[in-house]
């Protein structure tokens, strides 16, 4: 499988050298990308899922757009849920890696799951949903790599409530817009709090790759919409 560039090297373009930080799924499986309302977080995805579309040929996307702002020129599409169908969305993602497990599907395409909003998501639903949703998140998260299986999880804010014990630590790729919370930069890059600068524009923050590896970074604007909206489309029905 490719490499997927991500973001910009905000450092490298502050001196007009645009140079792309990649990401291998195989070797770092899932990611975590945190933002607040206008940061920026939401375009960064969907240039994300464009990106895998169009460098993996037989990628399947599934998106869960709990506000149902996001994606509206997707749908139609089989593989996206908004709303309260967002749970629905999940459990049959979360089938379809079962089945894999199994061996009652052997293929090994490429699924991604993209979940937005996290935090809205699980606030909708009672205790026992949530529950049942963290832990889905969780099993996904833990084991999905060895079957081609990979999330994007989005989230305003990284709190350790959205996610099963641990489950937190074990996304390899973090990604987060604008000024976070001293509580946010502790839980998210502790190793790396004294490099962590104000963030003034949209789309800038840090990238934090297998906890070592650690960048100051901008998301690169989209020249051509239609075109990230067709691949998009593309990988929830293909």
């Amino acid at each position: 499988m490719k490499s997927i560039p991500i973001v910009l090297d905000k450092n490298l373009l502050d001196n007009g050298i645009k140079y792309y930080h990649r990401i291998k799924l195989q070797d770092y499986p899932h990611i975590l990308s945190i933002g607040g309302t206008g940061s920026g977080k939401t375009y960064l995805n969907k240039t994300i899922i464009g990106k895998i579309v169009l460098r993996v040929p037989d990628s399947q996307i599934t998106v869960l757009d709990f506000k149902g702002e996001d994606y509206n020129f997707a749908n139609k599409s089989n593989r996206l849920y908004m709303f309260e169908n967002c749970k629905v969305g999940l459990e049959k993602f979360y089938s379809d890696f079962k089945k894999r497990q199994k061996g009652t599907i052997t293929s090994r395409n490429l699924k991604f799951l993209v979940v937005e909003e996290l935090g809205s998501m699980l606030s909708f639903y009672d205790r026992k949903e949530t529950e049942e949703i963290k832990k889905i998140i969780a099993n996904l998260v833990l084991m999905g790599r060895s079957f081609n299986v990979h999330c994007l999880i989005s989230t305003q804010r990284p709190d350790a409530k959205l996610f099963s014990s641990g489950v937190r630590d074990n996304f390899s790729s973090i990604v987060a817009l604008g000024n976070l919370s001293k509580e946010g930069k502790s839980m998210l890059f502790k190793d790396f709090e004294e490099k962590i600068e104000p963030v003034y524009s949209q789309g800038a923050g840090y990238l934090l790759i297998n906890n070592s590896d650690f960048y100051r970074i901008q998301v690169p604007e989209v020249s051509n919409v239609k075109k990230l909206e067709d691949a998009i489309n593309l990988g929830l029905t293909r």
